[in-house]
């Protein structure tokens, strides 16, 4: 079946933070470490999920007076149904207290975010990650462009960004046999297919995508469709997300 070509290129492996092709293994986890205010956003496929917090008095490095410190935040759920858990005690961390919580909890698939206050002044860690118990799977569709600060999630990108499109997936084996494709779609067809890569994102296992933009492709301007349709061992998984490409 043909469709109309993009002329949309697979960048030359220039990637926007760093993967590694042979995943470790096939769980799902972020992690997050600081001594100051922070917020990162992530999607999780769903399922149970242990989630570890640490805060504690800075090293002598950032603290030579050994003086009190303030840690404060929340994970929360930003959608679908909106929901929060409290990170922190509310009160001055000293010397020889620290505080820490270790929960398993069960987590609806869809998107999360972590924030720490920007008050915060001990040192602090952030994991969660998936159990034993949970299932097979993928995440939303995410949008990655390049920004002055980094690589950020985003829903818009313009014809002179290079992005990347990916999932995060699970699996009850430890390295099952992967593929997958992205299709670009416009107006409802699909203007282009590419092949996805099976990679290791932090502590998710990924099939990601990076992209480039022509000049032709102005005529796509406005809201398009990301689709990724993947098959991990015998079970196939498609999700989707949506993006604005502007000039």
């Amino acid at each position: 079946m043909q469709h109309t070509r993009v002329r949309i290129a697979i960048a030359v492996i220039t990637m926007l933070m760093a993967l590694a092709a042979m995943p470790a293994h096939a769980g799902e986890g972020y992690f997050y470490q600081g001594f100051h205010g922070f917020s990162a956003s992530f999607y999780l496929v769903g399922g149970q999920y242990t989630i570890y917090v640490n805060a504690r008095l800075p090293t002598s490095a950032f603290n030579t007076n050994a003086q009190p410190c303030v840690f404060g935040g929340v994970f929360e759920r930003v959608s679908p149904n909106p929901d929060s858990m409290t990170l922190g005690p509310g009160a001055a961390i000293t010397t020889g207290v620290q505080y820490a919580i270790k929960p398993t909890v069960t987590l609806p698939a869809g998107l999360y975010q972590v924030k720490i206050t920007t008050l915060t002044t001990c040192s602090w860690n952030f994991d969660i990650t998936s159990t034993g118990q949970t299932t097979t799977g993928i995440s939303q569709v995410q949008m990655l462009k390049k920004t002055p600060s980094g690589p950020a999630m985003a829903t818009t990108a313009s014809l002179s960004d290079t992005v990347q499109f990916y999932v995060s997936y699970r699996s009850k084996n430890s390295q099952p046999k992967v593929s997958g494709t992205l299709q670009i779609i416009n107006g409802g067809q699909v203007v282009q297919s590419f092949p996805v890569r099976d990679a290791y994102l932090g502590r998710c296992n990924v099939f990601i995508v990076e992209l480039y933009w022509e000049p032709t492709d102005a005529k796509y301007l406005g809201t398009n469709i990301a689709k990724m349709i993947v098959k991990i061992g015998e079970e196939e998984f498609t999700s989707t997300g949506e993006f604005t490409l502007t000039r």
